[in-house]
């Protein structure tokens, strides 16, 4: 990517990568998106967009060649009509791979009534578009490529970020004890004391972690789709810091493996 006199926040024409992440349902919003991504060429040639079905995933693990272009592009467009794991889940490598992200929703679409209790979507900015020319507009008009910023230090005295269910269930409780059990002292995000988290607290709290704990709760639990997808905010390369206790090596996220698991595992 060619950069001007005015520094990473203007770039010259024909240098920007985008990749838009957007989910497959419902037909009217990815149907919309890909002839937005064949229509770019008609509003300018300064922008390059590359949606997923483009990717070359036969034999391939489809989530890997996801995140490789995302680490490759300029830009990331993320379409947040829907509330979507994936879509949310890319949105926050981007965010931690320091790329410019540009959200949009297509209006015509009834709004998902788990976005609203999401905080981490509706506090980006965005832009709305009913069809494929005025998305491809929209695309066509990015010129910052300027990313959200992030913590520059992390948080010794507290260096795990826990997310809490909205239910106190038994697995929360054995959560919360194995991180206890580790030694380090934590801070977390609860859903019955704060409802919503803001992009802005998400992405300060992680981007201060070393390590984040993350419990994907089953879909028949109460409010699965939206505390199940803060976490997933931000993916990002970690100072390295390790610790004896334990086997804690931070640089390496807590997960426990399913839900009937009795075993609490660190690493991922």
């Amino acid at each position: 990517m060619a950069l001007t006199n005015g520094g990473p926040d203007k770039i010259t024409p024909a240098n920007i990568a985008g990749f838009f992440a957007y989910p497959a349902k419902p037909d009217i919003v990815s149907g919309a998106i890909e002839r937005a991504i064949t229509r770019i060429p008609t509003f300018t040639t300064s922008v390059h967009l590359k949606g997923w079905r483009e990717i070359d995933i036969p034999g391939r693990f489809i989530s890997e060649q996801v995140l490789e272009e995302i680490d490759r592009c300029d830009c990331l467009i993320a379409d947040t009509t829907t509330l979507n794991f994936n879509v949310i889940y890319e949105l926050g490598f981007a965010i931690g791979r320091g790329k410019r992200v540009f959200v949009v929703r297509n209006r015509s679409i009834t709004a998902d009534p788990d976005t609203s209790q999401l905080g981490i979507v509706d506090t980006i900015g965005y832009k709305d578009y009913s069809n494929s020319d005025e998305l491809a507009q929209l695309v066509a008009g990015i010129s910052n490529l300027k990313p959200l910023s992030l913590a520059n230090q992390r948080l010794l005295k507290a260096p795990i970020y826990l997310n809490q269910s909205k239910h106190r269930t038994d697995q929360d409780s054995a959560i919360i004890s194995g991180v206890k059990k580790l030694g380090f002292k934590f801070r977390s995000f609860d859903p019955s004391e704060t409802p919503r988290l803001s992009a802005f607290d998400a992405i300060k709290e992680v981007s201060q972690s070393y390590g984040v704990v993350v419990h994907l709760v089953p879909n028949e639990i109460d409010g699965a789709r939206v505390t199940g997808n803060p976490p997933t905010l931000l993916r990002y390369r970690p100072t390295p810091y390790r610790s004896e206790r334990s086997g804690f090596a931070a640089n390496s996220c807590f997960h426990r493996r399913g839900v009937s698991s009795s075993t609490f595992d660190a690493g991922c």
